[in-house]
């Protein structure tokens, strides 16, 4: 019993892994340091240099980001508040503009409720604002429902040029509305679209489904705790320049 608990254990990703995943598969693929901003803000002569305020690197130099979290009951009501953690800190990374870098998100328990759309905000401060006032739900859980919500709703207000990013933060438990997998195959046909979920929780019910519904392996990000979330995009995007994966 022992040897299968240690593991399991094995199994979730600590806070430096998480930050590490995230480095590699989501923000040094997608961002870059924007030197021009760097230096006209003097921070080269500063030690320690920070790499807020990045310039998109893919496709079109554009970048539609969706999120879905999780708001059951199940997930309760401090994973999701670290959910919008998560967005919170991840949005940061860009310049939100209708032209630009756009965010969409959308909470969900069996029902699902779109808190903002692409092209909303004019700021990052706008999307932020927005986005702490989501509330909890806490119904059951239908991925589905939301998957299917953002292929008939949101998918037609990306941009073809411009990168898709779907981010689905839930506790990978769903329990209505049917299988989330088809719909989710049908959205990773879209050219320039990726699908990332992470799992908040010490259950593995529901992480085959969670699996297949991410772009890939390293697009399942399954954590223990609420809080190894919040320190691992912490630790992923407060990165000294000089430790940019991106030159």
């Amino acid at each position: 019993m022992a040897a299968c608990l240690l593991a399991l254990a094995d199994l979730f990703k600590s806070p430096d892994l998480l930050a590490a995943q995230l480095r590699e598969t989501f923000i040094d693929r997608t961002v870059a340091c924007d030197a021009t901003q760097i230096e006209s803000n003097s921070l080269r002569k500063t030690e320690h240099v920070f790499c807020h305020g990045r310039t998109v690197v893919v496709g079109e130099g554009c970048v539609d980001l969706i999120y879905a979290l999780d708001c059951s009951g199940s997930i309760t009501r401090k994973g999701f508040n670290v959910s919008k953690e998560f967005v919170a800190k991840s949005v940061s990374l860009f310049q939100v503009e209708k032209n630009k870098e756009r965010v969409a998100l959308l909470t969900y328990d069996h029902n699902v409720y779109l808190q903002f759309e692409l092209g909303a905000h004019n700021t990052t401060a706008e999307a932020l604002q927005d986005l702490i006032e989501a509330p909890f739900c806490g119904g059951a859980t239908s991925t589905t429902a939301v998957l299917e919500f953002i292929r008939e709703n949101i998918i037609p207000q990306t941009r073809k040029r411009c990168k898709k990013i779907i981010f689905i933060l839930s506790d990978g438990i769903n329990n209505w509305g049917g299988n989330p997998i088809i719909i989710a195959q049908k959205l990773k046909k879209i050219e320039n679209l990726e699908i990332f979920t992470i799992v908040i929780g010490t259950s593995t019910f529901g992480w085959t489904e969670m699996k297949k519904m991410a772009s890939g392996e390293e697009h399942f990000i399954p954590v223990r705790k609420p809080d190894d979330v919040t320190q691992g995009v912490e630790k992923a995007i407060d990165v000294p320049l000089g430790n940019n994966l991106i030159s």
